[in-house]
């Protein structure tokens, strides 16, 4: 099998001085296939070229190798001796050209060793222009690698000239005997193909050797390569080139490698017959256009052994003038010629053309390549074909055609023009082949053409085709206007219309209508008569009248639209006809409003003025003036308006009007005279008001004389006032207050600088005062030294008069205003120091002292309880009030004197004096009292001195006997913080007396310490009893003892005892019971359940005083189970529970049944757990209601005696927590008397849920008074926030609630 010419390197190992080599595995080379070939370009089938070329070159050198080689053959071996020692110095002299990481470098020359075919080494030679890689020496044998170059040529030397320089010494001896014995069988070929060669050979001797068979192409690659290796005496060899020279030999192998010295059979050449060449490479496409293709392709990879001669393209489907047939899948011949490239035209644009290549030899055609298919670029559409004419309008023609051939691209729109004689133009553009042209004039011919558009670009025009608009109605008539007119004609005059709709204009319509007809008849259109000439007169018109004339032209096909209309106008004259519809619109105060509508026609020369007459028939209360005739009517107005005011007029008269109209031709009739009566008119200006006695401080009285009246008597009269603020702001009014004290309205009716001067004009605000028929009036409600205007009007049936003249009187001086609100200056712990400004109204005198008064509380506090003090009079602005107490608020508020009289009350401010240190708390008491612990209470300071307490300190000592107060170190000292006023004192001495007091803390500071006071310490209870025993027991019942604990000071001693029993030998098993109460140490429990566990406690009882102590530990015992045995035990739990384990079986079915009761009824131990909640519960209850009496009690509300009606009503009294002990503790003893009779057959009491739903009533009550408590304080406070001064009649700022 040939070797693959791109190897990039070989390698080849020589053992030096051997005389049998191994197989000589040559340098890489041979003759390489030729790859270049050259492509040419041809149109159709005139294009032809080379697809081989020769390297001269590298075939030189290769000849001048060879030439070498065979003269290398026949030096002898003393030049071969000589030659080694020239290799060994070119090999050296080589390495200096390699690179440091091994890779090969370019040499000019390079040393080669030449094998024979027979593995014998002949003769070494130096050869030009080959890369070669460092040897490296290991051991005799060197590998050499040949890189490129024109090497790679494997000699064979004849048999004659094989030196015998093989070396037995090198060789096994075993194998080389069997060697020496037979001889390698040479290959024989049996049959032969082009691509492969069936061998065959005869067996050795010796059947403990395989065979290696060898190959190499003699034309390709000199290098010998292993096609089989096994024990078979035949094989195929496959994948063989068509044509070529094969050499073949075959080896004897030993085991599982070559041996190098093993024996070579003779060499078998064989060369394979030649064939058809493969399948060219698959078309691709070099360029392409709208006509052409251009392809190429590469030659076969298989040429079958022979040169290619020609190629065939065959294309599906063939060009337009293709004339030879083509085979059954559409396919036809279209080039025939050794060039692999191809240009084909004749094409179609846009269209896909499928391709197959196929290469030719001498042996025959090969397959075709495979398919490839390719699109030629599209062209434009073809013309298109003239359109046709599918519809026609006056102003439209409707067009339509086929669509062209596309040319390989759709058609994506036309392009439309119209010529209609001045050369074609834009039309539209459409993307269907079809489109009306619109917008065209009626009767005429057009002509029309199309082009269609695709990608590749436009088509050409199509022919053009002519179409004809119909005949429509006529245009409109131009410029008609008025030629003449006289008071009955008018002639009309006008141009032919600019189009005539297609078909010849025979006459006009004239229409006449007549805007100053009635409004119906206005709006409508008359037809006059038809002319046929562009003139019209119009006769028996009304003279001086408008009217509007429109003209239409008519067709055969029919009127036209009309034009516009045109106004005309017959001559004027006097107006027809007098004014209308004269009416009196108003009249007043011998003023008359008159009101009429024009003449019905103004005879067509507009109205220029009206004139109205008018004729008095009885004159009013006397005689009329001279210059007015008694029924005689004379001129009263005239002008233009149609809307006349006629003044002048005596009131109480009866008067006659009419009126007439004029133009430039003359005056038009007169109208129909109306009748006017004039009213009565207002009185006479009233003279100013007099004063009628002397001013008062806040009164003046005022008289005045009746007016004239005009017609009728006066029926009221009105008085305003306004004051004169320049005397207020010499007393030092501001003007915001003096407006205020006035009651004048208004915000900006006075501007008064700094200095009190005025600034910018004053405007007077008068306000109504007095309204009535009387002549006198006293104004009242005024301020003292005030200066006020007043004015007087005086009214009858026809109205006000006008405003007398002002006048302007003052009120006397009075007392001053309230001074300004004190301001808190200074404060200290027993003084405050306020001060104020003087009042802003002097009211005419000064001030000479001020009066200050003051009050214990502050803003919040009611009115009517502040307790006002009054302070001696001063003239000063400053006041300081001393002695009070700290931390306390103050109510202050000033008024002034002056020489009339006092001021009212300033507005209150509010000063609270400094804080201070609290008093001393009160004398502690004691509750609680045990031996080891009190609790003490003490009342907290009368006074916080302006400072909440913040905390307590609690100082205790010890007192032995009579004596003065310890040293400090002596004493301890406990804080407690907050606002309680109790502590509990532990870890104290029985029997001890201790010396307590308190005292308070603020911000501020500390108080001095409260009284002191003593308490001693109780007794203690007797210490628990010790050495529990059990000296006996049986199957129903325990003997237990125990001792008295050993006496201490302080302790009492033991009177009695207690024996609590509980069942179960864990402390979940159920809770304890009192079995026994007596002096006596030692008891025996019977009536119990055998093989059962107890647990025992005791605890020792000292008496009234001391009363229990505590409980001793607990001992736990179990009965035996068998009755007629007694078992002395000590009580040891560790070995009750050792016990145990060997009753377990016998115990669990009690176990499960007494888990099962526990479930259902709980136990004891259950029963006083939830005794004992209720009781914490029903402490925290009324904890809960003393806390609330005690922060109701003293705010002043009385809400203390409804909490105790609440809480009888609820039932609290009967739940308080001594009571609720008291009764858990008869029903607990009831049940354990109940438990004793019936012998310990003890069932825990079902208490649980009982005290669970007292629980509950308790809480419902509990959150109930809480509701009601709340509710009762809401509604204190709203009374409480309703109250307010009735002194001051002021109400306090919450009162909106």
């Amino acid at each position: 099998k040939a070797t693959s010419a791109e190897e990039g390197t070989r390698e080849t190992e020589v053992v030096d001085g051997a005389s049998d080599a191994g197989a000589a595995n040559g340098a890489e080379g041979g003759d390489a296939p030729d790859e270049a070939e050259t492509t040419s370009a041809v149109e159709g089938s005139d294009e032809a070229g080379s697809c081989e070329a020769v390297d001269n070159d590298s075939e030189a050198k290769r000849r001048q190798v060879v030439e070498v080689l065979k003269a290398l053959l026949t030096k002898t071996a003393e030049e071969e001796a000589a030659e080694q020692a020239k290799e060994h110095t070119a090999v050296g002299s080589s390495r200096s050209t390699s690179n440091e990481d091994g890779n090969a470098a370019e040499v000019h020359s390079a040393h080669i060793e030449v094998k024979a075919s027979d593995a014998t080494l002949y003769k070494s030679c130096v050869v030009p222009e080959v890369s070669l890689v460092e040897p490296s020496n290991t051991g005799n044998v060197q590998k050499v690698v040949v890189l490129g170059g024109p090497v790679g040529i494997l000699v064979e030397a004849p048999a004659a000239s094989k030196p015998d320089v093989v070396s037995p010494a090198a060789m096994d001896a075993s194998v080389q005997s069997s060697w020496a014995h037979d001889e390698v069988p040479a290959p024989v070929c049996v049959s032969i193909g082009p691509h492969w060669i069936k061998l065959e050979w005869a067996p050795m001797s010796d059947g403990r050797f395989s065979y290696v068979l060898e190959s190499k192409c003699e034309g390709k690659d000199g290098s010998w390569l292993v096609a089989y290796k096994g024990d078979q005496q035949a094989f195929k060899v496959e994948s063989l080139l068509p044509n070529q020279k094969y050499a073949f030999r075959l080896r004897c192998l030993s085991g599982e490698e070559v041996h190098q010295n093993a024996p070579i059979s003779a060499v078998l050449s064989v060369s394979t017959p030649s064939s058809v060449p493969g399948p060219p490479g698959t078309p691709t496409l070099v360029n392409r256009s709208s006509n052409s293709l251009k392809m190429n392709w590469t030659s076969p990879k298989d040429d079958g052994g022979l040169k290619i001669k020609s190629y065939k393209l065959y294309m599906s489907p063939v060009p337009s003038e293709h004339t030879e047939p083509t085979n059954r899948e559409g396919f036809g011949e279209v080039y025939d010629g050794s060039s692999c490239s191809v240009r084909v035209g004749k094409l179609l644009p846009g269209v896909q053309y499928t391709v197959h290549a196929q290469a030719f030899n001498s042996m025959g055609q090969s397959p075709l390549s495979e398919a490839a298919a390719f699109f030629t670029s599209p062209s434009v559409p073809c013309m298109p074909l003239p359109p046709i004419v599918t519809g026609t309008t006056s102003s439209s023609v409707s067009l339509a055609w086929l669509e062209p051939e596309g040319q390989g691209a759709a058609v994506s729109g036309y392009h439309v023009e119209i010529d209609d004689g001045e050369g074609f133009r834009f039309a539209g553009e459409v993307e269907c082949p079809a489109h009306t042209v619109d917008g065209l004039t009626p009767g005429t011919a057009y002509r029309f053409r199309v082009r269609a558009e695709n990608q590749a670009g436009k088509s050409s025009f199509s022919k053009p085709t002519e179409g004809v608009t119909g005949a429509t109605l006529p245009g409109t008539v131009c410029q008609a206007r008025m030629a003449s007119a006289t008071q009955e004609s008018v002639t009309v005059v006008w141009t032919q219309p600019k189009s005539d709709g297609g078909s010849p204009i025979h006459g006009y319509e004239v229409e006449v209508q007549t805007p100053w007809a009635s409004k119906e008849e206005a709006s409508l259109w008359h037809k006059a008569f038809m002319v046929v000439a562009e003139e019209c007169t119009l006769r028996g018109l009304r003279p001086g009248s408008n009217y509007r004339m429109r003209i239409r032209a008519l067709n055969h096909v029919g009127a036209g639209e009309t034009s516009e209309p045109v106004d005309v106008k017959t001559s004027s004259s006097i107006p027809f006809g007098a004014p209308e519809r004269l009416i009196l619109v108003g009249i007043a105060r011998g003023v008359v409003h008159l009101q009429w509508d024009p003449p019905h026609h103004d005879g067509g020369s507009p109205i220029v003025s009206y004139h109205v007459d008018a004729a008095c028939l009885t004159p009013p209360y006397g005689s009329l003036p001279d210059e007015i005739p008694l029924n005689m009517f004379h001129p009263v107005y005239s002008g233009a308006s149609a809307y006349a005011t006629v003044e002048g007029l005596p009131p109480g008269a009866r008067w006659l009007m009419r009126v007439a109209a004029a133009n430039e031709h003359g005056m038009s009739p007169i109208s129909l005279p109306v009748e006017v009566h004039t009213p009565p008119a207002p009185p006479a200006t009233p003279t100013p008001p007099v004063l009628s006695e002397a001013p008062q401080m806040r009164a003046l009285v005022l008289t005045w004389y009746p007016p004239r009246c005009y017609g009728a008597p006066v029926t009221q009269y009105n008085l305003d006032m306004s004051a004169d603020m320049s005397n207020a702001m010499a007393n030092g009014y501001p003007s915001n207050r003096a407006r205020d004290s006035l009651g004048i309205g208004g915000s900006n009716d006075l501007a008064f600088g700094h200095d009190g001067r005025e600034v910018g004009p004053v405007q007077k605000h008068f306000v109504r005062k007095y309204t009535g028929s009387d002549t006198i009036c006293e104004v009242s409600g005024l301020n003292p030294y005030t200066t006020y205007t007043f004015r007087l009007q005086a009214e009858n049936l026809a109205g006000a008069s006008s405003w007398s003249m002002d006048v302007q009187y003052s009120t006397a001086p009075g007392p001053p205003g309230p001074p300004s609100t004190p301001q808190v200056v200074v404060t200290d712990r027993n003084s405050i120091t306020v001060a104020w400004e003087p009042p802003a109204l002097t009211n005419g005198a000064p001030i000479v002292s001020y009066t200050v008064e003051a009050a214990a509380g502050d803003s919040a506090t009611p009115r009517r309880l502040l307790r006002w003090a009054t302070m001696p009079s001063s003239p000063e602005t400053v006041f300081t009030l001393a002695q009070l107490e700290s931390g306390r608020p103050y109510c202050f508020r000033v008024s002034a004197r002056n020489n009339v009289g006092m001021s009212t009350v300033s507005d209150v401010v509010v000063g609270v004096t400094a804080a201070a240190p609290p008093g001393p708390p009160g004398t502690p008491t004691f509750v609680s009292i045990q031996a080891f612990a009190f609790r003490a209470k003490w009342e907290a300071p009368a006074r916080d001195n302006g400072s909440a307490i913040i905390g307590y300190y609690l100082e205790m000592w010890k007192i032995d006997g009579p004596g003065e107060l310890p040293t400090e170190s002596e004493r301890t000292t406990v804080y407690v913080a907050g606002h309680s006023c109790t502590y509990k004192a532990t870890k104290l001495s029985p029997l001890q007396t201790y010396g307590v007091r308190v005292q308070a803390l603020n911000n501020v500071g500390k108080s001095e310490w409260g009284n002191a006071t003593t308490v001693c310490t109780l007794i203690a209870p007797p210490l628990p009893p010790t050495n529990i025993d059990f000296p006996d027991k049986t199957s129903t019942s325990i003997s237990i003892s125990w001792t008295d604990a050993v006496k201490q000071e302080g302790v009492a001693e033991a009177l009695s005892y207690e024996l609590g029993m509980a069942t179960g030998a864990r402390d979940s098993d159920g809770g304890f019971l009192t079995i026994f109460s007596g002096d006596a140490t030692s008891y025996t429990v019977k009536s119990l359940k055998p093989c059962a566990h107890y647990r025992f406690r005791v605890r020792s009882n000292g008496g009234e005083g001391p009363g229990f102590g505590a409980y001793s530990a607990v001992a736990c015992e179990r009965t035996t189970s068998d009755p007629h045995v007694t078992e002395k035990h000590d009580g040891s739990r560790a070995e009750v529970e050792e016990a145990d384990k060997s009753d377990e079986v016998s115990q669990g079915a009690r176990k499960r049944n007494a888990k099962k009761k526990k479930s259902r009824s709980g136990t004891g131990a259950d029963s006083k757990t939830s005794a004992t909640s209720a009781a914490e519960i029903n402490k925290a209850s009324w904890g809960l209601w003393a806390a609330i009496a005690a922060a109701t009690k003293t705010d002043g509300l009385g809400v203390m005696p409804t909490v105790g009606w609440v809480a009888r009503r609820l039932g609290i009294e009967r739940w308080t927590p001594e009571a609720q002990e008291a009764r858990i503790a008869a029903q607990v003893a009831e049940r354990q008397r109940i438990a004793s009779d019936a012998k310990y057959s003890y069932r825990p009491p079902r208490l649980k849920k009982w005290y669970e739903k007292q629980w509950i009533k308790q809480l419902q009550r509990m959150v109930l008074g809480i509701i009601t408590v709340a509710a009762i304080v809401f509604f204190a406070l709203v009374l409480k926030s309703l109250d307010w001064d009735t002194s001051s009649g002021r109400k306090p700022y919450y009162y909106m609630y």
